[in-house]
């Protein structure tokens, strides 16, 4: 659901945000949450659909995947435009090297684990104005009882198909 939030808090920063995702329900969530376009990585050729949208390509290409493919995101970006990578800290994919540094690309890693208080003051602020705005949804798999925590984990372990968070209700 990390990608969730980075699709609300980027529309509340006034960003036109496109997005992917697998299927007919993950895309009408998207959109339901702010998404202007939503594609679907498993029948779209993104590169050329983002290309078809926006020629020069993208500013920022925001990756929560696991398995981050450079080929694909460094093609969709523009010229000085970003990549930001929070998720995958396992995975090691090939890296476009001319690609990336003949559009004069960045790219960063974000774990908020590492942030400074500076940065996380600043996101803090843009989430709490959009909570108190009612501007956040979040997608709820499951409200189990807390008695049921070791239920939630083996869910969280072994549900490939689990869409959305678990809830522990006290």
């Amino acid at each position: 659901m990390v990608g969730s939030a980075v699709i609300q808090l980027a529309k509340a920063r006034g960003a036109r945000v496109l997005t992917s995702t697998s299927g007919a329900d993950k895309a009408a969530w998207c959109k339901s949450i702010g998404a202007d376009v939503v594609l679907d990585y498993g029948k779209d050729d993104l590169v050329e659909m983002v290309k078809s949208i926006d020629p020069e390509g993208v500013q920022v290409f925001w990756d929560t995947s696991q398995n981050p493919n450079f080929d694909v995101s460094v093609n969709m970006l523009a010229r000085k435009g970003r990549i930001v990578v929070m998720a995958g800290a396992a995975a090691r994919p090939p890296f476009p090297v001319g690609a990336f540094y003949n559009k004069e690309c960045s790219m960063e890693g974000f774990t908020i684990n590492a942030a400074s208080a500076e940065t996380l003051r600043n996101c803090a602020d843009v989430v709490n104005l959009c909570l108190h705005q009612k501007q956040m949804k979040c997608k709820i798999a499951k409200i189990l009882p807390l008695k049921d925590t070791a239920q939630a984990h083996a869910m969280m372990e072994n549900d490939r198909d689990l869409w959305g968070k678990i809830i522990l209700k006290v």
